[in-house]
């Protein structure tokens, strides 16, 4: 307990790579000129593969109507102490704040970030944490992200409930909120080693988020954008409930 654990979750259930490798092959021919990004793909990966990245991150990279109602998944799985291997997934329960009745135009940068906000003004926000225990590298591989655990093979077991509390995002308390969040060093590996990262794209996340967390920090404290925290105890961070 006091412990912190942090747990990396994006909003489809499994990576559009396999591999560290093919991770680093779709990001280089992706930052190329866009007319080349098909015929690169198929010269690289051939059809079938082909399609199957880029019909993932097309689904990865879908409109959302709010942050609320989204499942996130770790696609990659974890050690979980005594339980083993595992992949989780938060899911929005019915339990959760309302949204407002009016929100920004789609196109609007700062349209989920509101509509989050207007939602914890009134009411918390709430997910279930459920996992997936890893049964056969055959059925629930862990070296290849891009394979998803069938529930037929493992099913979803509750574990708790995530409760973002009410708070006011867009007052002083959020501004300091958002300064802390701006401070930290966000990485998957940030974790007891009875919960650590399992497979070759976790082990690569290892340097690179490392890495990735100390340029951003220091590119904020030049640029004065994160500004020592102040009345932290105003801050209400998420807690989460064991299930019976």
């Amino acid at each position: 307990l006091g412990a912190e654990h942090d747990l990396l979750m994006t909003s489809y259930p499994v990576s559009h790579a396999r591999n560290a490798d093919q991770f680093v092959a779709v990001a280089q021919i992706g930052a190329g000129p866009p007319q080349e990004v098909q015929p690169r793909l198929l010269a690289e990966f051939g059809p079938a593969e082909t399609k199957r990245i880029v019909d993932n991150l097309r689904q990865a990279n879908r409109p959302s109507a709010s942050l609320a109602l989204e499942s996130y998944w770790s696609r990659g799985a974890i050690l979980w102490g005594d339980a083993g291997p595992v992949r989780f997934r938060l899911s929005p329960l019915s339990s959760t704040a309302p949204g407002p009745a009016r929100t920004a135009p789609s196109g609007d940068p700062g349209r989920l970030a509101e509509e989050f906000a207007a939602r914890l003004s009134s009411a918390p926000v709430q997910f279930a944490l459920h996992v997936q225990k890893f049964v056969s590298e055959q059925l629930t591989p862990i070296e290849d992200g891009a394979v998803e655990w069938k529930e037929s093979d493992s099913p979803w077991l509750p574990v708790a409930t995530v409760t973002i509390p009410v708070q006011n995002l867009l007052g002083a308390a959020g501004e300091i909120a958002g300064d802390r969040v701006d401070a930290l060093a966000f990485n998957p590996w940030h974790a007891p080693a009875e919960f650590r990262p399992l497979g070759n794209l976790n082990r690569a996340r290892h340097p690179v988020y490392t890495a990735s967390a100390r340029n951003w920090q220091a590119g904020n404290w030049q640029a004065g954008t994160v500004k020592p925290a102040q009345a932290v105890a105003a801050d209400q961070p998420p807690h989460a409930t064991s299930s019976p």
